[in-house]
């Protein structure tokens, strides 16, 4: 089964990938290291995308690195195809939480 997309999308290419009980790997670019898919930042500044040796990565030398800035809301995203006719889907990752806060109070949320 292909997933359907041209080549001028920003989707990429058609892949084939099989259904089953096997898990299918649909985004290009998890480990944040390549250069294309790009992630999308929002907003463009401060850089989200890290390593070490502020954080070391699971895998590749590249992590997103969100949070840091008070009262701001920082997204990274990236439109991905998905196989025709998936009916479930699971998103799995690892979360790091570091601070140098050293106040006895909550100021992440």
């Amino acid at each position: 089964m292909s997933t359907p997309a041209d080549a001028g999308s920003t989707d990429g290419p058609p892949r084939t990938v099989k259904c089953g009980t096997t898990p299918v790997e649909v985004l290009p670019n998890g480990s944040f290291d390549a250069s294309t898919p790009p992630w999308v930042q929002d907003p463009v500044t401060p850089a989200l995308l890290c390593g070490m040796p502020r954080i070391t990565p699971v895998d590749g030398t590249t992590a997103a690195c969100l949070g840091g800035t008070d009262s701001l809301t920082q997204t990274l995203t990236q439109p991905i195809a998905l196989p025709a006719g998936l009916k479930t889907l699971t998103l799995t990752g690892e979360i790091c939480i570091a601070t140098t806060e050293t106040a006895a109070a909550d100021n992440d949320v």
